[in-house]
């Protein structure tokens, strides 16, 4: 941080030794001299690498962190067949909805469930639902 500050002084220096430059060239209405070139090309030089040394501090700072991974624990026989029971009862009432709304997308209906982790009380409702509308869909043939 102290770097900083004095990077900051040292670069407003610099920028008013580069108004005094041209300033001193103007007043006297004349073009500057060969000795003021090489002094305002210095300065203009000295500018331009301390904004590139603070532009890098700045990115420095702004380099997230990386967590580091967390060790897995194996998953006892109960936690494994729960995690199939789950996964297998998700990709079912996938399926499931996903026929439901294409069966209903032929009469005009979407549905587009938020979570497709319904309670497989919900199947059997839906399921005793496709069914009515089957029937009343059929015998209006």
């Amino acid at each position: 941080m102290k770097n900083l500050k004095k990077l900051m002084e040292r670069r407003e220096e610099l920028k008013q030794q580069l108004a005094a430059l041209v300033d001193a060239a103007d007043q006297e209405e004349r073009a500057m001299t060969e000795e003021e070139t090489r002094a305002f090309d210095a300065a203009e030089k000295e500018i331009q690498d301390i904004d590139d040394t603070l532009a890098r501090e700045e990115r420095a700072r702004n380099i997230p962190t990386v967590q580091q991974p967390t060790e897995q624990h194996e998953m006892t026989v109960e936690e494994r067949a729960a995690a199939e029971e789950k996964a297998f009862a998700d990709f079912i009432t996938l399926r499931y909805v996903q026929f439901f709304a294409e069966f209903l997308n032929g009469f005009a209906f979407f549905i587009a469930p938020d979570r497709f982790d319904f309670e497989l009380s919900w199947v059997f409702y839906w399921h005793s639902l496709i069914s009515f509308l089957k029937e009343k869909i059929l015998s209006m043939q």
